[in-house]
């Protein structure tokens, strides 16, 4: 679980029998975790270490790598995929899910009227622009400390990965289901039914 954040998706991936290995660069979140496997005892081990440099790990290590949603806050990505590929067996596999690069910047904004409505059908269209100006800003959820958000295109997304060693076997752009949609409707209020906010790679080895 590259960037495995709290755990969550790891202990999910361990609960269903997968031998899990959770990496973040955040100590914070990795004594968070080390504490959760005392109180759960899944057999996941965790590692603080930043996905540029994943020197605990011997080549050709993982089976399977999954990342969720992290790579928004990478900034040495290009490192990122080359490290990624090399503790990857050959036969193995690298999933990982990201914000969209097109509909799912920070910058993009929907044309609403009136302008402060809340209701997700006042909200005519998204004003999409400069998608090609690259590069870092600064983005606060909540009350949470102000962290570095990165937009990048597709192609560099692609080139990076090729330059990895790795192919794309499959992109998915995921939409919930009508059902979920009906149930959850201010949950899903990114108009999720609309426009992919999110974007998942299946990658595999080129050799």
């Amino acid at each position: 679980d590259a960037g495995c954040g709290n755990g969550y998706f790891s202990r999910k991936l361990a609960q269903k029998g997968a031998k899990v290995t959770g990496v973040d660069q955040s100590n914070t979140f990795i004594k968070f975790c080390k504490q959760k496997e005392q109180d759960q005892k899944l057999g996941i081990q965790y590692y603080a270490l930043g996905l540029e440099d994943l020197y605990a790990f011997e080549d050709a290590y993982f089976d399977l790598i999954i990342s969720n949603i992290v790579f928004v806050d990478v900034l040495y990505f290009e490192q990122a995929f080359k490290e990624l590929a090399r503790v990857l067996k050959p036969s193995g596999r690298f999933i990982w899910s990201n914000l969209h690069p097109v509909f799912a910047r920070i910058t993009n904004v929907f044309y609403k009227v009136p302008k402060d409505t809340p209701r997700n059908e006042e909200r005519l269209y998204l004003l999409i622009d400069r998608y090609f100006d690259t590069g870092g800003t600064l983005v606060s959820w909540g009350t949470m400390q102000p962290i570095w958000q990165f937009d990048r295109t597709l192609s560099e997304y692609s080139k990076a990965l090729k330059e990895a060693g790795f192919l794309i076997r499959e992109i998915i752009e995921p939409k919930p289901e009508n059902e979920l949609i009906k149930n959850y409707p201010k949950q899903l209020a990114f108009d999720t039914d609309r426009i992919p906010f999110f974007i998942i790679f299946e990658c595999i080895k080129a050799n």
